[in-house]
């Protein structure tokens, strides 16, 4: 399967897997054969993207540390908690610990795998699939700092819950497309200490993970906010969701701007390694996002083209494998040859985009009935 963009699909596309609304309702199933009517109910929806299957999915291996159905769970879960606490200003941290532990469990089970997917939303529930997808990543970072399950849901519910002072920051300045005001941007900075300042008085949870809300966008540098704190002065679980926090942000599409590859994510996250974020949790983050995810149809440094097909992650790095389907000369080959990627950074020079023909000619090539 490969994620396309709403405004690139057709209708002899089928969905690879299932829609899930943030009240936890299927809206498409995986299978469905798209048409104009589902694909204009996307859009109007504001999904921006979705997976389809590829035609080649036999051979391409997709494993997500956490499943769709405990995501799906989680948000729906989330969604009520937010706001009921926007409307009342009770916290009902409860209905949120026990999805939390999941994320936890699955991870734990599911830890040599690696983010390959990135989560379907629609741009109204924006900020509930934001929040359980930064849980997943923290988790998934925790539990190869060597974590302890304790810390692990410590970190997870901190995570889940550290835009909740987004719910009381006027949804107009949130949402605003164009730059914002001096007093805008102070009034969203103050969204951290909106959401430390209840969680630091529920006993049900740990003050570190109320801490990890409110710390989430120092800086390693010091340039953050909202203390201007800086290294290991910030919070071990902070300096982790930061991190998580930026990738996820980026790499969906926001009213104010398009979606980051994930590569390119990754490039820029590492580039201000040291400067904005640990570096250490940073080299760890690497190995636990694919940077190229299976699916995605790429150009290699040598002209040749071919699809990510796996990820095999190791003690240090994670190896990419690739299904090579068209010559340097973009002639097909008889039989797909199958490559290990050492180093995708200076190996892919590009990633195809959606409507790219030479897409059309890897769909066409019967070479992937046999490898080499």
């Amino acid at each position: 399967m490969r994620r396309v963009l709403t405004g690139n699909l057709t209708p002899e596309m089928s969905i690879a897997r299932t829609i899930f609304s943030a009240n936890g309702f299927p809206l498409l199933a995986a299978g469905t054969q798209l048409n104009d009517v589902y694909i204009g109910k996307l859009a109007s929806l504001g999904i921006n993207a979705i997976y389809v299957k590829t035609g080649m999915d036999n051979m391409i291996h997709v494993y997500d540390p956490v499943s769709e159905r405990t995501r799906a769970e989680a948000i729906k879960a989330l969604k009520k908690v937010f706001l009921e606490f926007a409307k009342t200003g009770k916290l009902r941290t409860d209905l949120i610990s026990g999805h939390v532990n999941n994320i936890v469990d699955e991870a734990l089970r599911n830890r040599k795998k690696v983010i390959n997917t990135l989560d379907v939303r629609s741009m109204e529930d924006y900020l509930y699939g934001h929040c359980v997808n930064v849980c997943i990543l923290a988790v998934l970072t925790a539990i190869n700092m060597e974590y302890n399950e304790l810390q692990l849901r410590d970190i997870g519910l901190g995570a889940i819950l550290h835009d909740l002072g987004h719910m009381l920051v006027e949804k107009e300045i949130l949402q605003k497309q164009g730059p914002l005001t001096p007093e805008e941007m102070a009034k969203i900075r103050k969204h951290c200490e909106y959401g430390f300042e209840p969680l630091r008085e529920l006993r049900n949870i740990s003050l570190l993970s109320a801490h990890t809300a409110y710390q989430h966008h120092e800086r390693f540098d010091g340039s953050g906010y909202p203390r201007g704190l800086r290294g290991h002065d910030i919070h071990e679980y902070a300096r982790i969701v930061a991190i998580c926090d930026v990738f996820d942000a980026m790499t969906m599409d926001r009213p104010f701007h398009r979606a980051y590859h994930p590569h390119e994510a990754m490039k820029l996250i590492t580039e201000s390694a040291g400067k904005l974020f640990d570096p250490e949790i940073v080299a760890i983050f690497k190995r636990i996002v694919a940077c190229y995810p299976a699916g995605d149809f790429v150009e290699m440094s040598s002209g040749e083209v071919g699809i990510i097909c796996d990820h095999i992650k190791e003690a240090e790095s994670c190896k990419t494998l690739a299904l090579i389907l068209l010559d340097k000369h973009k002639r097909p080959l008889v039989h797909a040859q199958e490559i290990v990627i050492k180093n995708s950074a200076e190996e892919i020079h590009r990633v195809l985009k959606d409507n790219d023909p030479l897409i059309q000619l890897c769909y066409k090539l019967n070479a992937t009935e046999s490898i080499e």
